[in-house]
């Protein structure tokens, strides 16, 4: 197995946590519109906001002290440290290198303040399909179809605790993947932060599985739509982060011969397959890059794939994977 040391960069992090979530935890405050009191000295009355500038980026405005900083300068200012530090003390605190989340933040005056979890209440508003939106989805090969077949639906406004975050335009689309009654992951991929909402932390793409001989643990929604428009099974845990519930796997097992994992050749994505080999026996596969000596597919995971090199090219590589595993059927 490989082991690579995890660079941790704003879009590592706001590809599994969204700013809100980040926001919340580290000012211990709500993220709303109305004026609030500061977290990060003493405030008698409220003299502070949250606005969002054109690209969605969400800032925390002191007025009364003139400080404006979106959640990574927040971070640098409470604790004193550089920006890179500031990544690197996020990605741990949401534990996307080691560890879980701390319940307890010191903020900088010394007043400690208990982050207590907060109900994250998702509300959508759905539109109606779009030539926009088969336009992003056919990149990956995925039709209309399968998004039906897997609950994704496309939005036209989205609220966040009765606060709405996104109203559609042409050229910032959202779709929200549900889960059950209200409970949501809202994917916004235009954009190049806060790609990501969420009140929902388990398996994606379970309850549209059956049985059979070969089924595939992979990192997303899309790449689980991706594999099914190749009549490949697939699900995703809720992040390549949580480590996967044994009594999910247990079923898996019972139900399908064989068990393989497709995550990202990264830190995380390693992390996970080395969690699901050496616990579960699940053999790990990569779309490497290169590194150790490997093939480089020049994909980071199979939609990608599809995206760069089309459905003759993806179709090819699937039937390469079953020639070398003469086992699947």
């Amino acid at each position: 197995m490989y082991n690579l040391n995890p660079v941790v960069t704003k879009e590592y992090i706001l590809g599994r946590v969204d700013q809100v979530q980040i926001l919340e935890y580290y000012l211990g405050i709500r993220v709303q519109e109305k004026k609030v009191k500061s977290p990060l000295r003493r405030d008698n009355n409220p003299s502070c906001s949250f606005k969002a500038n054109g690209n969605g980026v969400i800032y925390f405005k002191d007025w009364a002290q003139g400080f404006t900083g979106d959640w990574i300068k927040i971070i640098q200012y409470k604790y004193g440290l550089t920006y890179q530090q500031a990544l690197e003390r996020c990605a741990e605190d949401f534990g996307l290198i080691k560890g879980n989340t701390s319940v307890d933040v010191v903020i900088r005056d010394s007043i400690p303040i208990k982050i207590k979890p907060k109900e994250s209440n998702i509300e959508i508003k759905i539109r109606g399909w779009d030539v926009n939106d088969r336009e992003y989805w056919s990149q990956f090969g995925i039709n209309r179809s399968t998004l039906e077949l897997y609950n994704v639906y496309p939005c036209e406004i989205v609220f966040y605790n009765k606060k709405i975050i996104y109203t559609r335009t042409k050229r910032d689309l959202a779709y929200a993947y549900r889960f059950g009654p209200g409970k949501y992951k809202i994917y916004m991929p235009e954009r190049n932060a806060f790609k990501w909402l969420s009140n929902f932390n388990s398996w994606q793409g379970l309850e549209q599985l059956s049985s059979g001989n070969v089924l595939i643990i992979t990192k997303s929604m899309k790449d689980v739509m991706c594999l099914k428009q190749f009549g490949v099974a697939a699900c995703s845990p809720a992040s390549e982060v949580v480590e996967p519930e044994p009594e999910v796997i247990e079923d898996l097992s019972t139900r399908y011969e064989h068990i393989l994992s497709l995550m990202d050749f990264d830190y995380t994505g390693i992390r996970m397959s080395n969690i699901l080999f050496k616990k579960y026996s699940i053999q790990p596969m990569f779309l490497t890059d290169g590194r150790f000596g490997s093939k480089d597919y020049g994909a980071k995971d199979i939609s990608d794939y599809y995206q760069i090199n089309g459905y003759s090219k993806t179709l090819s590589l699937i039937n390469e994977v079953k020639k070398s595993k003469p086992w699947i059927k």
